[in-house]
């Protein structure tokens, strides 16, 4: 094992002063009152950048499925061996699950709270779920369950009586209450769920149609031509302070861009897009593809689009677009973005069957995988450990207050990542 991992430092990037030295080593995290404090990783450059974290999964010894550290390990292979992480229900193990979208609140909890959403089950016959993550724990509650599976939080939907299907996505509404952006389990409707975040109460607050067939009081942005609304996509979510939503479009005939819900949900209007004379509004680069990852910072809303991979910026006073970032230049991810204040960079994250989160800083141009150390001076290592795998996809990021990311990892667990190191470890599962 030490000539593997003396190979490893000739060829790793740090290769000009990485040394290994058989004589020394010790721990190479902070926290000695860890159970892995004594389990520390052999190369110079661990000990030079101790993590902060529990464990060090920076080396291969730690991940290794026979002897390794739970925590290092990929999720999928801890929940195989049934090995939970954190107390509480989990959708870990069940058919397609995943998580698929969430927010941190860094006000609740000790640590903070994510509140991530997503779900599981056959394709007719999904199963939403939002899920409550005790960041300094790991520890599950479940604020909403719903499909053709009993759940212990689930609401009463009015005359609809419906279920929910996959969560895409959750935000912060209006005082406690959240909104969910899903699909009804039954005939594949978009629906925004009202959902009580001290209580799980589930209100149904818009929808693109009645079930069976039934008028609704909802607003939409309509067309003059079939099939008369402007056809949503799933991939984009976002909430303003005043209590709007909003939501992507995007269909080959009609045009593609983000329109906007009114707080009562009674009205439709297009933020920004390109197509029919109903579906434009704003100049800027072309819409192709999906529109999707929504996101607002300092009065912006920041969006991707698939094809060509663009990340770009909405005036929404006047919905006008800025390319920020497009293939040639930074980044193939198309999912998520996060502003990292104390770093000033972009985090972007997301592609389809692949694994990436990339910095990006917007004024210089510069941007690094976390894969790539050395890139950013407070990135010095490339990343390794449970965010290594190729298991990524579209899954959400989340940015704590000590600059570690969040990210929902392997379908059903969150992993914690450490910049500053190169390390990350399972922190839920």
């Amino acid at each position: 094992m030490r000539h593997i991992a003396f190979f490893a430092c000739l060829v790793g990037p740090l290769a000009s002063s990485c040394l290994f030295d058989l004589d020394e080593g010790g721990p190479t995290i902070n926290d000695s009152s860890s159970p892995y404090y004594d389990r520390g990783c052999e190369l110079v450059q661990h000990r030079e950048y101790k993590s902060d974290l529990q464990a060090d999964c920076r080396c291969f010894t730690n991940q290794t499925p026979s002897s390794g550290i739970d925590l290092c390990k990929r999720p999928y292979n801890v929940n195989l061996d049934g090995i939970a992480i954190g107390e509480g229900p989990s959708i870990a193990g069940l058919h397609l699950a995943e998580y698929l979208g969430g927010f941190l609140d860094e006000s609740e909890g000790p640590e903070g709270t994510i509140y991530v959403s997503g779900g599981f089950g056959p394709s007719l016959d999904r199963a939403g779920v939002i899920l409550k993550v005790d960041v300094a724990t790991g520890d599950r509650t479940v604020l909403m369950e719903s499909g053709p599976y009993e759940g212990p939080s689930w609401g009463e939907l009015g005359a609809f009586d419906r279920r929910v299907g996959y969560v895409h996505d959750v935000q912060p509404g209006p005082g406690r209450t959240l909104y969910a952006f899903a699909d009804d389990s039954y005939e594949r409707n978009e629906m925004v769920l009202a959902i009580d975040r001290d209580t799980g109460a589930v209100e149904l607050v818009w929808t693109t149609n009645g079930l069976y067939g039934e008028t609704t009081p909802f607003g939409f942005c309509e067309t003059t031509d079939s099939p008369y609304r402007l056809q949503l996509s799933t991939t984009g979510f976002a909430v303003d302070p005043e209590g709007r939503v909003y939501l992507p479009f995007a269909n080959p005939t009609q045009g593609r861009g983000i329109l906007r819900l009114s707080a009562d949900f009674t009205s439709c209007e297009v933020v920004t897009g390109i197509g029919i004379p109903e579906a434009t509004r704003g100049e800027g680069p072309f819409l192709s593809g999906f529109v999707q990852g929504f996101t607002f910072h300092e009065g912006r809303l920041y969006a991707f689009t698939t094809a060509p991979k663009q990340f770009f910026a909405v005036d929404l006073a006047t919905g006008d677009r800025t390319l920020l970032a497009e293939p040639a230049g930074v980044t193939p991810t198309e999912r998520w973005a996060r502003w990292d204040a104390g770093r000033d960079v972009w985090w972007l994250g997301g592609m389809t069957n692949g694994v990436s989160i990339d910095a990006f800083d917007p004024v210089t141009g510069t941007t690094a995988s976390i894969f790539e150390g050395g890139v950013f001076p407070w990135m010095p290592l490339g990343a390794t450990g449970p965010i290594q795998i190729n298991s990524l996809n579209y899954a959400p990021i989340w940015i704590r207050s000590n600059g570690n990311l969040l990210v929902a990892q392997d379908g059903f667990s969150i992993v914690e990542f450490e910049p500053s190191t190169g390390n990350s470890i399972i922190i839920s599962l």
